[in-house]
């Protein structure tokens, strides 16, 4: 299953594009998408995470539109396609419109990056949304049009419940608002990978929906819809976490359990990636993107 030793080299013939939950019948499956050189063009594709898993990484991220070396700081993308219409607006909507390209507000009639397609993307609707991560609550933005669906952005990051608002806002916009939510309830806008470990290990989930009619009163948004993902992951079992895996070079075991951009393995002996009966430790997905994969069974 999955690419096998040789497909990659360090030049980066293939490497981790990111990772994404995938529907499949009534539940989601994580996914590892990577990027690939084939016959001079780039090619995307991706393998599901389950079962026993044996990795070989890289070193040097590379950009994951392309596979040139990533140059970009905190992002996995060359100089090119940073300033690329997509590029671009990942950054901005990462970072908060204009910030990347040394502005703290974006005028769409003369955006800060200098693009017209990122403008027309940006000028989109945008849903400003709650999150529910247990005991934790999260504000958040996401394209209205999002590929894949708005629902997966959630579910990506692993959210139990979710109330989502429409307010016509573009990018800019909805990231006021964000700012707004976080400063007048106190509600988070990032949830750190060890609180997530945490709070997934211990399947708590939280009723937020006072908090989410109290917010759309206050700023008079619509709801489009509350979701309740509590159900999409399973149940997790119990076990000790051994400690946290970030850009591994080499890494191997047996999935236990995952959700959003935490994967549980069990690395303990029974084989070439573990297998069982040891140590649990967590592997924060979001760290492999743009990592050169040269091996992986």
């Amino acid at each position: 299953m999955g690419l096998r030793a040789g497909l990659a080299s360090d030049e980066g013939f293939v490497a981790v594009r990111g990772f994404s939950w995938r529907p499949f019948l009534d539940f989601y499956l994580p996914y590892v998408d990577t990027v690939s050189l084939v016959d001079g063009g780039v090619e995307f594709g991706g393998f599901p995470l389950f079962g026993e898993h044996f990795f070989v990484f890289g070193g040097g991220r590379r950009c994951v539109g392309c596979l040139a070396p990533a140059v970009v700081d905190g992002f996995s993308l060359c100089e090119g396609c940073g300033f690329s219409v997509w590029g671009a607006r990942w950054m901005c909507s990462v970072r908060g419109a204009g910030v990347p390209f040394g502005s703290s507000f974006c005028d769409l009639d003369d955006p800060a990056c200098g693009l017209r397609g990122a403008a027309v993307r940006c000028g989109g609707e945008h849903y400003v949304y709650l999150a529910g991560f247990g005991w934790v609550l999260k504000v958040g933005v996401v394209a209205a049009d999002r590929w894949g669906g708005f629902v997966s952005r959630l579910v990506e990051q692993g959210a139990d419940w979710a109330a989502v608002f429409s307010g016509g806002f573009t990018l800019p916009e909805a990231q006021r608002v964000e700012g707004e939510v976080c400063r007048v309830f106190g509600v988070v806008d990032r949830v750190g990978f060890g609180e997530k470990c945490e709070v997934f290990r211990s399947g708590v989930v939280c009723d937020w929906g006072e908090v989410a009619g109290e917010v759309a009163d206050y700023f008079g948004l619509r709801l489009v819809g509350c979701y309740d993902f509590s159900g999409v992951y399973g149940v997790c079992p119990e076990f000790e976490l051994a400690g946290v895996v970030r850009s591994p070079r080499v890494f191997g075991g047996r999935l236990v359990y995952a959700r959003g951009n935490v994967a549980f393995f069990d690395v303990g002996g029974g084989g070439r990636g573990g297998g069982g009966g040891g140590e649990v430790y967590a592997l924060d997905l979001y760290s492999l993107q743009g990592l050169p994969v040269l091996c992986e069974v």
